[in-house]
């Protein structure tokens, strides 16, 4: 019994297993860094799987990370794992984890505490909600920290039109004065007097050719009767 309990510890405490490498060289501990940064180390296993790095906020209270790169499925001996683009990450202090799957499910880990981004952003790094989850993208990190949005220039003031004659001397030209009212109203009046007067007009002959009409019909017949009659 007491071998079986020492065994169940060497297996659940050793971080490695037999060949395996899982260490972080680079960035240094304590490092400011800027842009793209290199990030430097090993991570092989007999029964390597993949390997993945992630970063987060230093402290990480609520576990959070996100990730840098895409999963890499070829072991690194020793060397640069991957590269950190930190373009548009808010300046702060930061940790960068290496996490190496095995077949079998299980993994080690490799840590790079308090690296220091500075790019020169105005925002400060701000602790994440607890609602951030491994799943979250580097752009979901960034929104995280509360990055700066530029907002839109505003709109041009429209141009105040000026009174005619307000500010113009004898030399400008006729162009830059507003344009006078369509509608005149001596010329409405005019139009309408003389449209009554038509109208009464045409009313009084209409009224005359009624009353003279029965007169003048047998004159008319009489005279389109001589003027056909042949000679």
């Amino acid at each position: 019994m007491r071998f079986l309990n020492l065994f169940l510890s060497i297996a659940l405490f050793a971080p490695l297993t037999q060949g395996e490498s899982a260490a972080l060289t680079a960035p240094a501990e304590g490092q400011t860094v800027f842009g793209v940064v290199a990030i430097s180390g090993s991570a092989a296993s007999p029964q390597f799987q993949r390997y993945e790095l992630e970063f987060g906020y230093e402290p990480n209270p609520t576990d959070t990370w996100f990730p840098i790169q895409e999963p890499v499925l070829t072991p690194q001996p020793g060397g640069v794992l991957g590269q950190w683009n930190t373009a548009g990450i808010a300046d702060g202090v930061y940790l960068i984890r290496l996490r190496l799957y095995r077949q079998d499910g299980s993994f080690a880990e490799a840590f790079i505490h308090n690296v220091l981004l500075k790019n020169g952003s105005p925002t400060p790094a701000a602790s994440p909600g607890p609602t951030s989850g491994p799943g979250k993208t580097p752009e979901a990190a960034v929104t995280a920290t509360g990055v700066l949005v530029e907002l839109p220039p505003s709109s041009t003031p429209r141009p105040t039109a000026t009174p005619r004659g307000a500010g113009s001397d004898s030399g400008s030209s006729a162009g830059s004065d507003i344009p006078g009212p369509a509608f005149s109203l001596p010329t409405f009046g005019r139009a309408f007097v003389t449209g009554i007067g038509w109208t009464l007009a045409a009313f009084v002959v209409m009224g005359l050719y009624s009353m003279l009409r029965p007169a003048i019909r047998p004159r008319l017949r009489r005279l389109i009767r001589d003027l056909l009659k042949p000679k």
